[in-house]
């Protein structure tokens, strides 16, 4: 038997185990009590001027255009603001003109 037979089989043996799994999880997930809704309060007000969020991005790319080989590298995500004011980010450092808070 070839290599393609093997390799349908297997995807064919994938796609119903996934699938199995997947009805699973549903089937037996747990429900909350709807007759009383739920409410979660507000997080309480800060007066802490700093926003700081960091995180890191991981990036695939090719060793070079055209190239069959890939290179695994690591982003630095940041985004510090001072009292909704002052910014620095990937972008770059700025001054928030004209900020009239959130949008929502």
């Amino acid at each position: 038997m070839s290599k393609q037979y093997f390799y349908r089989q297997y995807l064919r043996i994938l796609a119903i185990t996934l699938t199995c799994l997947l009805l699973a999880s549903l089937s037996f997930g747990v429900y909350a009590d709807q007759s009383q809704p739920t409410v979660t309060p507000p997080p309480p007000a800060s007066n802490n001027p700093w926003i700081i969020s960091f995180g890191i991005a991981p990036t695939i790319e090719p060793e070079y255009p055209g190239s069959n080989t890939t290179w695994l590298t690591y982003t630095a995500l940041y985004n510090i603001v001072y009292n909704n004011r002052f910014f620095l980010s990937p972008q770059g450092l700025g001054v928030y003109l004209i900020n009239k808070g959130p949008l929502i």
